[in-house]
């Protein structure tokens, strides 16, 4: 008989709370947007936010289960990533098309490119790495965390915008946003669920 994969509970909680900040973390780049580009509340823009959501809700929990199942292993956070951000990448934007075509406006999005997926996958596997890391040492914080995610966009999001021949001011800025909240926001989201998890095992102890 096969051995069943059992989480620990205080990795479910963490889970929990990990899902319901990368729901946040879609809600909140998605308003950043909205708001650089000074622009109305539309059904696109509803597409779109639906998309967001998703790819930040599957790509935090790829690398948060990895860590869970792991126990912060560099190679399976790693892997999570590579593996996790073409997926999450890829079904962000099916939700996006079907969320589209339910709201009935007409699908004029393109397919995710092979250069954005491949560079994503890049990304998440060195972010993957670098947050099993300091998931092993005691001393790292909110402001470690937040420096891994900030300099992993960084350097990819250059990368991308390299890789881009029709730059605009627009453009430009909905990349910036982009590329640096969500690696940013992603590795805080992590450090947050495990330190949120950590304090409901406490208090229920303390209850007990």
């Amino acid at each position: 008989m096969a051995s069943e994969i059992v989480v620990p509970k205080n990795r479910q909680v963490e889970l929990f709370h990990l899902a319901w900040l990368a729901v946040a973390l879609g809600i909140v780049v998605q308003l950043v947007l909205l708001a650089l580009k000074a622009s109305p509340i539309t059904r696109e823009w509803a597409a779109e936010l639906a998309g967001k959501i998703s790819w930040s809700v599957l790509v935090c929990s790829a690398l948060a289960v990895a860590r869970a199942l792991s126990g912060a292993a560099q190679s399976a956070m790693g892997l999570a990533g590579l593996l996790g951000a073409p997926i999450a990448a890829t079904a962000a934007k099916v939700v996006q098309k079907s969320t589209a075509s339910a709201l009935g406006l007409a699908d004029t999005s393109a397919l995710v490119p092979l250069v954005f997926v491949g560079t994503r996958a890049v990304e998440y596997l060195v972010l993957g790495i670098l947050l099993a890391r300091l998931a092993r040492r005691p001393d790292a914080g909110l402001f470690h965390y937040a420096r891994t995610g900030l300099v992993v966009g960084a350097v990819f999001g250059a990368i991308l915008a390299w890789t881009k021949t029709d730059l605009t001011t627009t453009i430009v800025l909905s990349l910036v946003v982009n590329e640096l909240m969500f690696p940013v926001g992603c590795s805080l989201a992590l450090y947050a669920a495990e330190k949120l998890a950590t304090r409901s095992e406490k208090a229920t102890v303390a209850a007990v």
